[in-house]
C-alpha cells in the first residue's frame, strides 16, 4: 500500500510565484484562523498507520524544541498482523500536524499491516474500541483500479459502522494528480494513461482532502493555488482528484448541483472529490523525522490538518460533527467557511486528463481551503 506519499500515490505549477518556504504547523493554522485557545480538550483523534513506528524521544524533541510546545500524549495499538518496517515518514508528520493543531487531544495511532485487507481492520477498531475516537485520519490509499472488490466491501461495512457511532473519516485524496500514481512509479504504476481517483477517499462516507500551495512573495502568504509540481523530478506532486469509477454521486452533491462529470472518455457522472483542500505543497510543512528535521507534505499532511480542525470544531460547537458532509455542503453553498482556490490544475502532465480550478466546488481542490471562523459560523 501507499501513503498519499506512498500504497498510493505524488505534481506543476501554474503560477512562479509559489512560495518554497516551510511553515510550522501552528503557523499554518493560523493563517487558517484557528484560534490558539482552542485545543481540542475532550478528543480523541485516531492516526491509522501502515508504515513503521515512530520514536516518541524524536517527537519530544520536535514539539519542545522546535514548535516549543509540550508533546502530546499518543498511545499505541498494534493490530494483528506483520506489520510494517517502511517509511515512518507519514506516521511521524500525521502526530506531529495533529499535536500541534489539537494539543489537547488524545492521539491513538493504529499499527496495521501493509496491506488493502487492513483497512477496514484498522478503521473498525479506531471506530468502536475503548478509545471512543472522534476523528480519524488515513493519510493512505491507492487508485480504485487497484482494489479488489471484497477489499472494498469490507471497508464499505467499516466505514458505516464509524458513521453510525458519529466518527468523521478524513482521508487523503492522493499526490499523483488526476492519474493517482507516483512519477515513476515502479510499484503502482498508472495502468491505462486514464483519470482515477483515490481511495477510501472517493468513499461517499469519508470527507475527501485534496491539497493547495501558497503562493506570495518574500516568505509573505498572499494566497492560494491549486497543488501541482509535477515537472520537479525527484520533489514533483500534485493533488488527487476527480470523479469516482465506484461510486454515483451522492446525494449532498447532487443537492449541491455538482455537475463534474470524468475527464476520460465517456464523461461517466460519479462521486466528485476532493471535498476540502489545505496546503500541501512538499514544501508547506516543517517536520521532524527521526533525528531529521526538514520540508513536508502531500495531501497525507492536509488530512491530519482537517482532522485536527474537526476534533477543534467539536469542542467548539459542543458536538460530534461525525458525517457532516451533507452539512459541511450546505454551509459551503451559501459561501461560508472556505477559500475558493480559482487557479490550476491537476494533470500530472500533458499525457492525461485532468482538472482545472475554477471559481466554487470544483475536482482538484472541492470547495477550497479552511476559514475557520466563518466555518464555525456556517455549521451554527
Amino acid at each position: 500500500m501507499n501513503s498519499s506519499n506512498v500504497f498510493f500515490g505524488r505534481h506543476r505549477s501554474p503560477v512562479p510565484s509559489e512560495l518554497t518556504t516551510t511553515f510550522t504547523p501552528v503557523q499554518i493554522a493560523r493563517y487558517y484562523g484557528i484560534p490558539a485557545n482552542l485545543k481540542g480538550k475532550g478528543q480523541s483523534i485516531a492516526i491509522l498507520d501502515f508504515g513503521a513506528s515512530f520514536d516518541q524521544d524524536s517527537i519530544n524533541t520536535y514539539f519542545e524544541n522546535t514548535l516549543g510546545m509540550k508533546p502530546p500524549n499518543v498511545i499505541v495499538e498494534e493490530l494483528p498482523g506483520q506489520l510494517s518496517n517502511g517509511s515512518p515518514v507519514e506516521v511521524y508528520m500525521d502526530i506531529e500536524i495533529v499535536g500541534a493543531i489539537a494539543p489537547a487531544a488524545q492521539i491513538v495511532v493504529y499499527r496495521a499491516p501493509n496491506a488493502p485487507a487492513s483497512f477496514a481492520q484498522a478503521i473498525t477498531a479506531a471506530a468502536t474500541d475503548k478509545h471512543n475516537n472522534s476523528v480519524i485520519s488515513i493519510s493512505w490509499g491507492m487508485s480504485e483500479a487497484y482494489w479488489e472488490s471484497a477489499d472494498i466491501e469490507a471497508v464499505d461495512k467499516a466505514l458505516a459502522l464509524a458513521k453510525k457511532n458519529k466518527v468523521t473519516v478524513c482521508a487523503a485524496t492522493g499526490d499523483g494528480g488526476s492519474s493517482d500514481y507516483m512519477l515513476g512509479s515502479r510499484a503502482f504504476p498508472n495502468p491505462d494513461e486514464k483519470a482515477h481517483v483515490n481511495f477510501p477517499a472517493s468513499h461517499p462516507f469519508v470527507l475527501a482532502c485534496g491539497g493547495t500551495e501558497f503562493v506570495g512573495e518574500h516568505n509573505k502568504i498572499e494566497g492560494e493555488q491549486v497543488w501541482n509540481n509535477s515537472d520537479r523530478p525527484l520533489s514533483g506532486g500534485a493533488t488527487g482528484g476527480g470523479v469516482s469509477n465506484l461510486y454515483a454521486p451522492p446525494s449532498y452533491q447532487t443537492t449541491a448541483k455538482i455537475n463534474i462529470r470524468s475527464a476520460n472518455k465517456g464523461a461517466r457522472k460519479g462521486r466528485v472529490l476532493p471535498d476540502v483542500s489545505a496546503v500541501a505543497a512538499f514544501s508547506s510543512y516543517d517536520i521532524r523525522v527521526g533525528d531529521q528535521e526538514g520540508p513536508g507534505g502531500g495531501t497525507s499532511a492536509a488530512t491530519p490538518l482537517w482532522a485536527a480542525m474537526i476534533a477543534l470544531l467539536n469542542q467548539k460547537l459542543k458536538t460530534r460533527l461525525g458525517f457532516f458532509n451533507p452539512l459541511l455542503y450546505k454551509t459551503a453553498r451559501s459561501q461560508q467557511g472556505f477559500n475558493d482556490i480559482t487557479v490550476g490544475n491537476n494533470q500530472p502532465s500533458a499525457n492525461y486528463p485532468g482538472y482545472t480550478a475554477k471559481v466554487g466546488f470544483d475536482a482538484c481542490t472541492g470547495w477550497g481551503s479552511p476559514k475557520f471562523k466563518a466555518l464555525v459560523q456556517g455549521l451554527t
